[in-house]
């Protein structure tokens, strides 16, 4: 009887353990207001399917990465290649090599001034609004050697544009609609330049400490691929 007992207690120390090991840690994934009913509960669902538990954590955009570096979050839900470049700790996942979506982002212009920016590429004088906390936006700016502006929003923006207190705005296209809507701006008083300032390659961030999560959340991510792809318009 005694022995008995005592394999019961060692099988459900053994089997316990294992259980408890095999446990996975409840993800803290970033995402901000701007991130969707539908887009957040696709990735609830990656991440059910892939078996990890996730809690989502909404953050302004100025405040993510700056979280994501203290690790108060553990994944963004997604960051370009731009913004991680100089974060050891950020491991990219996409569809292999591929990201999850790109994104060309373009200098907008106040429209009598558009033949100025066209004449040349060299944008070294002239000011570029970002939003706050964009650091891919901000490092682009930079790397055309122009001053970079930091706004907490795309209404700030147009305000100091129209104001003439920047000289350009960098944004998607589309981004600055409503805005000039909002502010009473006649749309064709703003001009898209047809060439973009960069390109960016958009990818679902997790902490480098969960890499071995890696393997089970891409094959999560190329099921959903196709859906994916339609809800960023790829």
């Amino acid at each position: 009887m005694k022995k008995t007992v005592a394999a019961a207690i060692l099988l459900f120390m053994v089997f316990g353990g294992f259980a408890n090991a095999q446990k996975m840690p409840e993800i803290r994934l970033a995402v901000t207001a701007g991130m969707g009913r539908e887009l957040r509960e696709l990735f609830i669902k990656v991440y059910e399917e892939a078996g990890i538990p996730v809690k989502l954590c909404e953050l302004p955009t100025a405040r993510v990465m700056s979280e994501f570096d203290a690790g108060t979050v553990d994944a963004v839900l997604f960051a370009s290649d731009a913004a991680v470049k100089t974060r050891p700790q950020a491991f990219m996942l996409g569809f292999g090599s591929e990201p999850l979506f790109t994104f060309n982002v373009y200098g907008h212009v106040l429209a009598f001034r558009l033949d100025e920016f066209l004449k040349s590429r060299d944008y070294s004088r002239f000011s570029i609004a970002y939003i706050t906390g964009n650091q891919a936006h901000e490092n682009a700016i930079l790397a055309e050697k122009a001053k970079a502006v930091p706004v907490p929003d795309y209404g700030n923006a147009v305000n100091m544009r129209v104001s003439r207190r920047i000289d350009m705005i960098l944004a998607v296209p589309g981004a600055l609609t409503d805005y000039l809507v909002l502010n009473k701006i006649e749309p064709d008083a703003v001009s898209m330049l047809p060439a973009p300032i960069a390109t960016f390659r958009y990818f679902h961030i997790i902490n480098a400490k969960f890499k071995k999560l890696v393997p089970v959340l891409e094959q999560a991510l190329q099921k959903n691929k196709a859906v994916i792809k339609t809800l960023f318009g790829g």
